[in-house]
């Protein structure tokens, strides 16, 4: 098994028009900027509840803040946009069945922020949901107070249970990295316990978008064809099954690779079918090091 080296430099391949300019997508920079000033403004909120001994509300400002601190860092990975070195997780070598691949692993931060969001996003809604309930059961709150303290609760019963759902499928796939993988037959994605698979022949294109506002590599099978869906026992992945039978999307930023590097690369061996047998040996890294996968696009 052959693993790509850690921090070695690649050339910025042209950018391709449909992204439109390389700059980070302004909502995430918003959100960034408005998840920080929340995890600031935080800070004085928490002081007053702990100076006036309200220990609920000092736990609630504290969640807050954390609230606001793990969105940013989740946010952080994806602002960033060109980059001038390959990730390390890039390798060849053999899979279960004997096929030799080119594969390109999800980065580890991302799940990690992410359940670290997810963990302190609950903790969150559980704190406001005590504070509704405290809020229901007073004898000083009135009649129209008690209403939309009870909305309030059934809202964050609601997304409690989504946030336990998201985590608890995280947790069932926590040993099968998200990964990307070519080889001289076609591409897949596996992310969780789904993996969906098309030959090259059976793409019908292969383009850049921006999907959630994300630098994304679409892979568009041919008319009259489907992407090959495995799916795994969750019921999220049950339920995303039919969607995924129309494209394959690769947010890149998951990959930690450069959003434009990773779209010549997919569509050169898409475009050259005599250069695929480089994909189950080390002539696929040599080729991606000195950036000789630029197609015209």
């Amino acid at each position: 098994m052959s693993e790509n080296e850690n921090g070695v430099a690649t050339p910025l391949l042209p950018w391709p028009t449909g992204w439109g300019k390389p700059r980070p997508r302004g909502p995430l920079v918003f959100a960034a900027g408005l998840f920080t000033i929340g995890a600031l403004i935080s800070i004085p909120y928490t002081i007053d509840a702990v100076s006036e001994g309200n220990d609920l509300r000092a736990f609630y400002g504290g969640a807050i803040g954390l609230v606001g601190i793990t969105t940013v860092a989740v946010i952080l990975p994806i602002l960033r946009v060109r980059r001038t070195r390959m990730p390390r997780d890039v390798e060849v070598g053999e899979q279960d069945d004997g096929l030799s691949t080119l594969r390109i692993y999800y980065v580890t931060y991302w799940r990690r922020a992410l359940t670290a969001w997810l963990a302190v996003g609950a903790a969150f809604l559980v704190i406001r949901g005590l504070m509704f309930i405290f809020s229901i059961s007073s004898d000083t709150t009135s009649s129209g107070r008690s209403a939309v303290a009870g909305g309030g609760l059934l809202v964050v019963l609601i997304a409690l249970a989504l946030a336990v759902a998201v985590g608890l499928h995280l947790y069932s796939s926590r040993n099968r990295r998200g990964l990307v993988t070519l080889t001289r037959d076609g591409v897949s994605l596996r992310f969780g316990g789904t993996v969906s698979s098309v030959g090259w022949d059976d793409i019908g294109d292969v383009i850049p978008c921006i999907a959630n506002n994300a630098h994304t590599v679409r892979i568009v099978p041919a008319q009259g064809k489907k992407i090959d869906v495995t799916s795994g026992k969750s019921l999220i992945d049950r339920l995303q099954a039919g969607l995924l039978e129309r494209r394959i999307d690769i947010p890149v930023w998951v990959l930690g690779m450069d959003p434009a590097f990773f779209f010549h690369t997919v569509r050169f061996y898409w475009q050259h079918p005599e250069s695929r047998d480089e994909l189950s040996t080390d002539a696929v890294i040599e080729r991606m090091r000195r950036g000789d996968v630029a197609v015209d696009v």
